[in-house]
């Protein structure tokens, strides 16, 4: 009796080990938000937690890092407890659609450039740029910085990564002010400037 009570006991626990195992590999580590927010909120830090989901229930772009939501506005209702999309977020690193790609305050200017001038295939969505251009006074010339430390937030109609064959239109998340000086002098050039941590996190 003794016997088959430890045999029976090792078949739970290698059955209960089994359950588990099963079900960590169908669950995914999430972020979700502590409170039911609001469309048109910004989001805070406090805010939010991270869970195990059921993948069955987590959208594709579901946000696995607490600083991919924090300070971004909700563009939909977020229930509590509920995995959130990155195309749920204004300004995210996967936007649905250009006008959520832009930050808050900002707007999208397209740059149609030619391959040099716009450095294909070499940038990809979420680099920086600086924009210049040959400003005149009228006596004299000299290449200036219109834009410095600009977003791209659109590569020809990508709005992620990098188009395997190069790009021509340049799509920049910049400020009205920006957008204006741009339009100002259409003969522009972009340099790529540094990538920095923050940098990094929003190509991802």
């Amino acid at each position: 009796v003794s016997v088959g009570a430890t045999v029976f006991s090792g078949m739970r626990v290698a059955e209960s080990s089994a359950i588990i195992a099963k079900n960590e590999a169908n669950s995914v580590n999430v972020v979700v938000t502590n409170r039911d927010v609001a469309a048109g909120e910004t989001i805070t830090e406090a805010d939010l937690e991270t869970q195990a989901v059921p993948k069955a229930y987590c959208p594709t772009d579901a946000a696995t890092k607490v600083s991919d939501v924090a300070g971004h506005t909700s563009l939909t209702t977020q229930t509590a407890g509920t995995s959130i999309s990155l195309s749920s977020l204004q300004a995210s690193s996967s936007p649905a659609h250009i006008t959520s790609a832009i930050e808050d305050g900002h707007v999208a200017i397209a740059l149609s450039l030619d391959s040099s001038k716009s450095l294909s295939p070499l940038l990809r969505v979420g680099d920086r740029v600086n924009v210049m251009a040959v400003v005149s006074d009228g006596a004299t010339s000299s290449a200036e910085t219109v834009c410095a430390n600009v977003k791209i937030i659109a590569l020809d109609s990508a709005l992620s990564g990098s188009p395997d064959a190069g790009y021509s239109l340049v799509t920049l998340d910049v400020t009205e002010d920006q957008a204006a000086a741009i339009v100002a002098n259409p003969n522009a050039t972009l340099t790529a400037i540094p990538q920095t941590a923050e940098g990094a996190s929003d190509a991802e």
